[in-house]
Parts: C-alpha cells; sequence; structure tokens
C-alpha cells in the first residue's frame, strides 16, 4: 500500500479516542498491537499515570523509550508540560508516535527524535526482537534483553545514539525537568551517560 493511501486511509477509520480525566486523546490503531497499546494507556504501568499526574505547569518532560508513545501524549493532555522530547529509535514505533501526534495537533508540543539515548554517542546497531508497529525488545549496541540476557534478534537496522550528557551539550534542547527511561536491558547505560545532568537541580524525578 502506498504511504498516501495508508494515510488517507487512516484519516478515515483506524483511530482510537481513549478518554482520560484530562481529556481525549486520539492514537494511531490501525493494528492490533497499537490499539493495545492505546486501550491499556491507563491500566498498564498505573503508577506511570501517578507520576505524570505530578508534573508542575511549565515543566519539560523526557521521554527515553517512548515506543509509540503513549506517556508523551498523556503528559501533553494533562495539560502542564511546556514541551515533550520523545527518543525512539524503532522506525515503526517512530512513525507511529509521530502520526498520533498530528492526530492531537500537537506538534508543537510533541518532539519526537528517532534517536537511541545510551551511554556514549556513536553510530552502531539497533537490535530489533521484532519488527512491527508497537513492537518493544530493542537494544542499541549490544545485544541484551530486558532481563541482562541476550536479545532474540530478528531486525537489525543502523543507528545514532548519544547519551543525555552529550545531547544537552551538543544541541541545547530545552533542559529535562522529568525523565522517563523505558529502553529493556539498556537502563543502567542510560543512567551512566546523564550523571552531569540528573546533578542540575533543574531535574525533579526521573522514573
Amino acid at each position: 500500500m502506498a504511504t498516501t493511501e495508508r494515510q488517507d486511509r487512516i484519516a478515515e477509520q483506524d483511530i482510537l479516542t481513549m478518554e482520560t480525566r484530562h481529556g481525549p486523546i486520539r492514537f494511531l490503531a490501525d493494528t492490533g498491537i497499537l490499539k493495545w497499546r492505546a486501550e491499556t494507556l491507563l491500566t498498564k504501568e498505573p503508577d506511570t499515570i501517578d507520576w505524570i499526574d505530578t508534573f508542575e505547569v511549565g515543566e519539560v518532560f523526557w521521554d527515553i523509550g517512548a515506543n509509540v508513545g503513549v506517556y508523551s501524549l498523556y503528559a501533553t493532555r494533562a495539560g502542564k508540560v511546556s514541551r515533550t522530547l520523545a527518543f525512539e529509535p524503532s522506525p515503526w514505533n517512530f512513525a507511529a508516535l509521530v502520526r498520533s501526534t498530528h492526530l492531537n495537533n500537537w506538534g508543537d508540543r510533541i518532539w519526537p527524535y528517532c534517536l537511541a539515548i545510551s551511554d556514549e554517542t556513536k553510530l552502531d546497531m539497533l537490535h530489533m526482537k521484532n519488527a512491527y508497529f508497537g513492537s518493544a525488545q530493542c537494544s542499541f549496541g549490544e545485544r541484551v534483553n530486558q532481563w541482562g540476557g541476550e536479545l532474540d534478534v530478528a531486525f537489525e537496522q543502523a543507528s545514532i545514539g548519544f547519551s543525555v550528557d552529550a545531547f544537552i551539550v551538543t544541541f541545547n534542547p530545552p533542559f529535562p525537568n522529568r525523565i522517563k527511561i523505558d529502553v529493556d536491558g539498556l537502563d543502567g547505560a542510560i543512567a551512566r551517560g546523564m550523571t552531569r545532568t540528573v546533578r542540575d537541580e533543574r531535574v525533579r524525578s526521573v522514573l
């Protein structure tokens, strides 16, 4: 199916609207797993939802390992963050994240970046257990799964990675007040790459 045909079809159907305490959020849901991710927004990780609800007006939220962006979208709908930076290296998940962002007309509030966050800045391979929209378990550099073992890889592609500290020094982006890290098996590496950042008093919490 041509890209424009898929966009036209999405515009007419396969959009799921989820109601939240802050108002509705529209999600791209034209596959089973995308629909499941939207439907479980409030129930899959309730602690993450509760944490986002503690954000204060004007804060900047960094969503590292955003997948298809359900928490980026929720944080934006909650209405307190001034900007969300969503980092997701999987091309399929990134595409879904961007599409859902624009379904809600939040392109000026959510800034998606198709890159990996790690402990150093480098070119390396992104290893993915699955290659479809909404899939999880991908690893940048190392072939490691969420339990520290070797990831069962079905697809690989070249990618670029930055440490949080280097990304801030290089690009001077909106500085994070809240940081969510959800990257299977590489959470420790990401933490090592943000030691300078988290010492800054502007960072109020990391999940």
